[in-house]
This record gives structure tokens, sequence and C-alpha cells, in this order.
């Protein structure tokens, strides 16, 4: 009786206003970038393969988790602020989870270019596990109440600080100094980008009803659904623009040095 109960709740909170509209709208996005990446992993000329690969992923990825929510799966209930029950989305974290490192893979990629990675598996890795831990401590704060809550939300936040540190600070000056995919303006425009997108997640949090409840729920969804859109499809195609360019450019100045040999020969 309990547990139907719940349930009957549960469905009627995720009816509630558009959540599940936005929810759609998002996937349905996804989807479609998924398309559109393999579109132009078809069409690259079989260069930066990783880029592609990661760039795919994550869309086709936060599709999936977009889908599942949207038709009531990986959601639960939770108390909110005033001890009223609110719908607690933690598929967006299990989207998370795995979209988050390898948007900053793809970063670290640009940034060191292809033969400096093998160079800084420890930065690498750092970057990886802190951003991780970012996430997992966030499922915590938004799935429990009060003090503890609030407690795993600074945590989640020092995590996050982390890796703010290491790309501005070590991933940052390896790009400087060595020769990033694209060139050190891409490099700087998306992790300008990522930070600043990744900045308005946690306040997006805090006001939601994952937080202090001063927002709906239907508005958290699209606030969320904006911001993982910008971050992963709008990131991933300024990201293959850059290096499809670059690729490109590289060729013709191959192609021209090859010419103006020919006539000089």
């Amino acid at each position: 009786m309990q547990l139907a109960l719940l349930q009957g709740v549960l469905g009627e909170l995720v009816q509630e206003g558009s959540s599940v509209f936005w929810l759609w709208i998002g996937a349905g996005g996804f989807f479609l970038a998924t398309a559109w990446f393999v579109y132009l992993a078809a069409t690259s000329g079989g260069s930066h393969t990783h880029h592609y690969v990661a760039s795919t992923i994550i869309v086709l990825w936060a599709g999936v988790w977009y889908a599942i929510m949207a038709t009531g799966g990986a959601i639960s209930l939770v108390s909110g602020p005033g001890g009223e029950p609110v719908v607690y989305y933690f598929g967006r974290y299990i989207d998370w989870t795995l979209t988050t490192p390898l948007l900053l893979l793809g970063l670290a990629w640009v940034g060191l270019g292809g033969t400096g990675v093998g160079n800084r598996s420890g930065l690498i890795w750092g970057l990886v596990i802190a951003d991780v831990l970012m996430i997992l401590t966030g499922v915590v704060a938004g799935a429990t109440t009060a003090f503890v809550s609030g407690l795993f939300f600074v945590l989640s936040t020092i995590f996050f600080l982390i890796v703010l540190a290491l790309v501005w600070g070590p991933l940052r000056s390896a790009a400087q100094q060595g020769e990033p995919e694209g060139g050190f303006g891409l490099f700087y425009t998306l992790a300008t980008m990522l930070t600043v997108l990744w900045i308005i997640y946690p306040i997006v949090w805090l006001i939601g009803t994952e937080g202090a409840g001063l927002v709906t729920a239907p508005i958290e969804v699209f606030l969320y659904a904006v911001l993982d859109v910008l971050a992963k499809i709008a990131f991933g195609a300024i990201l293959l623009g850059g290096v499809r360019r670059a690729s490109g450019g590289q060729q013709q100045s191959g192609g021209g040095s090859q010419r103006r040999a020919a006539r000089v020969s």
C-alpha cells in the first residue's frame, strides 16, 4: 500500500508542468546531435578519430538517459526543503559520471596534442578522478537533506575547484608550451566555455528542488537541459569544427609544399 502510494505521488509529480516535455526535447536534441557527429566522423578523412568517438558517445549517452527519465525511469522521491516530496532525477548523475570525464578528456587531448597525452597521464588521471568524485558527492547531496546534503555539496564544490585548478594550471601551461590540436585559441575557448557552464550547474542545484527550492521542478529540468545541450552538443561542435579546420589547413599546407617542390624540380 505504501509503495503504491509513493509510486502514485511520483507519477503525479513527474507529469506535473512541463518536465517531461523538456526531457523529451533534450533527448531529441542529443539523438540528432549523435547523427550529426557520426556524419562528421564519416567525412573527417580518418583524422582525430578519438575526438569524434568521444563526442558521439557523450551526446548518445546523454540522449539515452534523458529518454529514460522522460519515461519515468532513473527517478525517485526525496524530501524537499519544506518536507514535501520532490522528484529526484538521479539519472542525470549517471549521465554526468560518464560524460563529464569525456568532456575533460576532449579538452585535455586538445590542449596536450596527440603526442603530449602519454607524457601527462598523471594530470589526466587527476582530472578524471576529481571529476568523478565531484559527481558522486553530488549524488549524495541530492539524495539527502539538511546537514548531510550541505556537507556533500561543499565536498562536491571542493572537487570542482580542484578540476578548475588543474585545467587552468598545469593543463593550460602545457597547452601554451606545447602544440595543442587546433591551436591554443581552441583550447582557451573550450576551457572558458566549460568553466562558465560548469559554474552555473551548482547555482541551478542551489536554487532547484535539491537545494533551496526557489524554482519549480519544470524550470529546473529546463535549466539543466539548456546547460547540458551547451556543455555537450555546442562544446562538441566547437571542438570538432576546430580540429577539422586545423586538419584542413595542414592538408592544404602540405599540398602547397608538394606543389612548390614539384615546380622547383
